[in-house]
């Protein structure tokens, strides 16, 4: 962005970022104050274990997987994303604590407690949106399974609008899947 706007030939430079890119869209664009405008491609509006419990809850539905399976399921990961919630740090506590609640499944509790992985379960987007002033352009599809739009473009609308931006188009396309695809269910499975 800002070699872009180095450039004297170039007038307008903003970003765009899909999926998880579009968080790192608002990211930037919060604290780079010319940045002309962000355009959020499938980007969470909630904080990443909202994301993340919606997104399992929509695939393993989606796969079949019967309801009362999906609530234990559903109820065990939000149970372990609490407990990262409420931590102070990533370290050798959260992981003991993680391990007792996983039954031992140590390879389960390395992806929990991936530098990333960690940072994305906490990271809640609303602050970076609601202090963007450029205008935005929020898409979604109406069978993306991975960033839900109905919980996340109206998050990303009500974060704007919290920060007084009135400068945002949202655009849901009706039957696109996470990767703007015409799909049948959109499960990841139909990706390829």
């Amino acid at each position: 962005l800002g070699y872009l706007k180095s450039r004297p030939e170039i007038s307008c430079a903003g970003l765009a970022g899909h999926s998880e890119g579009g968080a790192i869209a608002f990211i930037v664009a919060a604290r780079e104050p010319s940045c002309d405008f962000v355009i959020s491609l499938a980007g969470p509006g909630v904080r990443g274990d909202k994301v993340l419990l919606a997104q399992q809850r929509a695939i393993l539905s989606g796969s079949g997987i019967p309801a009362p399976q999906l609530e234990q399921i559903t109820a065990a990961n939000k149970m372990m994303f609490d407990a990262i919630l409420s931590s102070e740090s990533n370290d050798e506590a959260l992981r003991s604590k993680l391990m007792q609640m996983t039954g031992g499944q140590e390879e389960a509790v390395n992806q929990l407690l991936d530098t990333w992985m960690y940072y994305f379960l906490r990271y809640d987007p609303t602050e970076d949106i609601a202090s963007v002033k450029a205008p935005i352009l929020a898409l979604n599809g109406t069978k993306d399974m991975q960033v839900i739009h109905s919980q996340n473009i109206e998050a990303i609308e009500a974060a704007a609008a919290k920060g007084g931006n009135t400068r945002v188009e949202i655009v849901v396309f009706e039957g696109l899947n996470h990767l703007f695809q015409h799909c049948t269910t959109g499960l990841p499975t139909e990706y390829g």
